[in-house]
């Protein structure tokens, strides 16, 4: 009797522990829509290519297809047709193609079918409204991180340009969402992560979505949406403060004269199913410039104009930060911040210049108040260099700052923390600096990887250097810290990171020995704010 309950004790044993156990060889895992197959490598799961929606052109997105047997999630899904960028350095080898079918989703965790609810954080990527894929880039890739914190990763391939954001509402109720069916893809992988990634690890009620550049304008656009908010927790935006979309009368107009250029009507509207992707694309950008004029000349400027969420009163009810905050998000904590030198470093490549050179560039900008430009950026960076005068951003932070601004006003009336922060390390041999781009890796923890993607044309390699090293550490550690609790802080690693405020306006900067400054730009903002940004072309 004694042996027998031994054995019984043994085998209690061995099963439990047979649960903690990881097996290359069982990665199978039962979701809404049916078993899937991933593969187990360095302690972590990784699914690919993940449907998470099917949908008709411009038609909202709804349930995948279920599936019988099991499906491999392998190889990531298809990108959405974009037109060929001039960029170089991409490489094919990671690209799967591009097809209008392309709503599928990627995981990476470190355990599944177990008990244990981890932290789930959204990863929405950049290229405006118009390009770009969840896998463009080796650094969006969720291993390292998924590891490090402990969480469960997800990625997101969506419609994007003309098959996400053409607003068709006028031409009959079928076509009442095309406009905005690009985020509504997005909303639809939250739901899928909502009802499936505890089979993955994760707690449905513990999600964070990030988003760098376009990324960044569609978190944005999440936190005003009622059907989003319900499915996160915690926000960060990542050089990507388009704080507002387009309005129904101008993405109204840019449809208007799509149809008329393909010589489609009213009354055989759906003929535009039809028309071939790049006639439909290039119809698009012939318009929109026109239609961009149009706006400026009746005051209406945004950042992104054409391929761009609408505003229609329903999805997105109103303009997402347009003097204040979204008070359907308030409970939603925040991190908000920039690069230091974004897009500006393209256009000023100069390794080194004079005050005098640069004086006549500033002339340029701001007429007689050049000399008051100098005089409040010498307040807020008091070693600056005469380069940084025309290298340092000033679009997105100036958009980053109103943001935040507007989410900590609305924290002081009993809403949740908003955090900023400015990226500020740059490669030694890099003659673009901080540009727009170069967190990610060391958000992703894939400071390792080859980074010619991220930086386009320049092949720039992330130094091995200590402090490198150590900033990759203790950044992607504030993302991770901020998707559990909601509290970006690493303790005895960076400075005490406080919440952005009216009063205080913390910064944490980011760079190779991280400090945290108190509205050290505050005159120089409100300088900028009688240059406003006319947009990108």
């Amino acid at each position: 009797m004694k042996k027998i309950i031994y054995l019984v004790l043994i085998s209690a044993f061995f099963a439990a522990c047979g649960g903690a156990d990881k097996s290359p060889n069982d990665t199978k895992v039962k979701t809404k829509s049916g078993e899937l197959s991933g593969v187990l490598a360095n302690d972590i799961y990784t699914y690919k290519g993940i449907p998470y929606a099917q949908a008709e052109r411009f038609m909202p997105p709804a349930v995948p297809a279920p599936w019988t047997g099991v499906k491999e999630a392998l190889d990531y899904g298809p990108a959405c047709p974009q037109l060929k960028q001039s960029m170089e350095g991409i490489s094919a080898k990671i690209l799967p193609g591009e097809s209008e079918d392309c709503q599928t989703l990627n995981v990476w965790t470190p355990e599944i079918n177990g008990k244990e609810k981890r932290p789930v954080i959204v990863w929405l990527h950049g290229g405006g409204y118009r390009t770009g894929s969840s896998f463009e880039q080796p650094c969006y890739d969720g291993e390292n991180l998924s590891r490090k914190g402990d969480m469960v990763v997800v990625s997101v391939t969506h419609r994007l340009n003309a098959l996400g954001f053409l607003n068709l509402a006028e031409y009959g109720e079928k076509y009442a969402a095309s406009g905005n069916v690009g985020l509504l893809d997005i909303v639809e992988a939250l739901k899928w992560v909502n009802q499936n990634i505890e089979k993955f690890g994760g707690d449905p009620d513990n999600v964070t979505i990030f988003g760098q550049s376009g990324g960044g304008g569609k978190v944005t656009n999440l936190v005003a949406m009622p059907d989003a908010v319900p499915l996160f927790h915690k926000a960060i935006v990542e050089s990507g403060s388009l704080n507002t979309s387009m309005a129904p009368r101008y993405s109204g107009m840019i449809a208007d004269s799509v149809l008329n250029r393909l010589n489609i009507s009213p009354d055989n509207i759906d003929e535009i199913q039809n028309v071939p992707y790049e006639q439909l694309m290039m119809a698009g950008e012939a318009v929109i410039p026109k239609i961009k004029q149009i706006a400026a000349q009746e005051g209406f400027v945004i950042y992104q104009f054409g391929w761009c969420p609408t505003v229609d009163g329903t999805i997105i009810p109103e303009q997402p930060f347009d003097g204040s905050a979204p008070e359907i998000s308030k409970d939603i904590p925040m991190i908000i911040g920039t690069a230091k030198n974004e897009f500006n470093s393209f256009y000023s490549q100069a390794k080194d210049t004079t005050l005098e050179s640069v004086r006549e560039v500033l002339v340029q900008l701001y007429g007689d108040r050049a000399d008051e430009y100098i005089e409040d950026f010498a307040k807020a960076y008091p070693e600056f260099k005469p380069m940084d005068l025309i290298q340092q951003d000033l679009i997105f932070r100036t958009a980053a700052v109103d943001e935040g601004l507007w989410k900590a006003e609305q924290a002081e009336e009993g809403g949740a923390p908003v955090y900023m922060y400015m990226f500020n390390w740059e490669s030694k041999n890099n003659p673009l600096r901080a540009f727009h781009c170069l967190e990610l890796p060391f958000v992703f923890y894939n400071t390792d990887m080859d980074t010619s993607l991220v930086m386009g044309p320049f092949n720039v390699k992330i130094d091995d250097s200590e402090k490198t090293q150590q900033l990759a550490e203790n950044m992607s550690q504030a993302w991770i810290n901020f998707a559990r609790t909601g509290d970006p802080n690493v303790p005895g690693k960076l400075p005490e990171w406080d919440p952005y405020t009216p009063e205080k306006g913390a910064t944490m900067m980011f760079e190779r020995d991280s400090k945290v400054v108190y509205h050290h730009d505050k005159q120089l903002m409100e300088f900028m704010k009688d240059f406003p940004f006319a947009g990108f072309d």
